[in-house]
């Protein structure tokens, strides 16, 4: 009667577990901010978010709408993120003034995510968090 009641119990384990989420092999999703330096857009990580020793792995960009990535970019691949420096990686993109992004920067185990939408206010280039 005890076996049976361990074994129970372990059924009962293992379903929880099985039910709690898929496995994935990025730890956390982490804020990437976003803003506006010498008319372009500066995705950055801020210091207080930036795990150390991160390299990225990919970069990528989506606007909102649109079902695929219009950047999905590997060739950054071992490159050190800094904290509070604009990526270099996203310079070449060119965001469109009234659409939204997401865009994220992938390392090993973390994501880095910005969302934001860009705007004109008179002639000056701004960007607004998107939640």
């Amino acid at each position: 009667m005890e076996k049976v009641k361990s074994i129970i119990r372990l059924i009962h384990i293992f379903v929880m577990f099985s039910l709690s989420g898929c496995y994935s092999h990025y730890s956390y999703m982490h804020s990437a901010d976003v803003m506006v330096k010498n008319e372009r857009i500066c995705v950055f990580i801020n210091g207080g978010q930036l795990i150390k020793n991160e390299n990225i792995a990919r970069v990528n960009v989506m606007e909102y709408g649109k079902p695929e990535y219009l950047l999905n970019d590997e060739t950054h691949l071992g490159k050190v993120l800094q904290a509070d420096w604009c990526l270099s990686e996203f310079n070449n993109y060119d965001f469109s003034v009234g659409r939204s992004y997401s865009v994220t920067v992938e390392t090993k185990n973390n994501i880095y995510r910005a969302r934001f939408i860009v705007w004109k206010y008179g002639e000056k280039l701004m960007v607004t968090d998107r939640y």
